[in-house]
């Protein structure tokens, strides 16, 4: 019992450190630069329709959600690589029945699918970002 506390909580500080150092920048970031900021220092509405400035309002869309497309794909792929630690090391070190086994088994590659696919979304998410977009 003791063991798996002990494990629990290491998780959980890891977990908190790993998304403090990620959030805090990205926090910043993201409030000193967002959509509405740029509209009201530029004087002028948003309006997607307008002639000219297409471009500028793509611009304006696409660096926000990039910017979040990352945070939740490092932060989501930060949690499902620590519990894949978290569930090799019960298989390395548990007491391992054939019924336990299969279950963490099942878990560990869960998870890996989940890190992968939370990953995949933040090294694409300039992609992410223009499918959004796209007319």
């Amino acid at each position: 019992m003791l063991k798996k506390l002990f494990l629990t909580l290491s998780l959980m500080f890891c977990l908190v450190s790993a998304t403090g150092i990620i959030a805090t920048p990205a926090a910043h970031a993201a409030s000193s630069s967002s959509v509405i900021d740029s509209d009201i220092s530029g004087g002028s509405i948003y309006d997607p329709n307008k002639a000219g400035d297409q471009a500028e309002n793509i611009a304006k869309v696409n660096k926000p959600l990039k910017l979040i497309v990352q945070i939740l794909g490092g932060v989501g792929g930060t949690c499902f690589v620590l519990a894949v630690m978290y569930y090799a090391v019960m298989i390395i070190f548990g007491s391992l029945n054939p019924q336990k086994a299969a279950s963490y088994w099942k878990a560990l590659l869960g998870c890996a699918a989940g890190a992968f696919v939370f990953f995949g979304a933040a090294t694409f998410a300039d992609v992410i970002a223009k499918l959004a977009i796209a007319n």
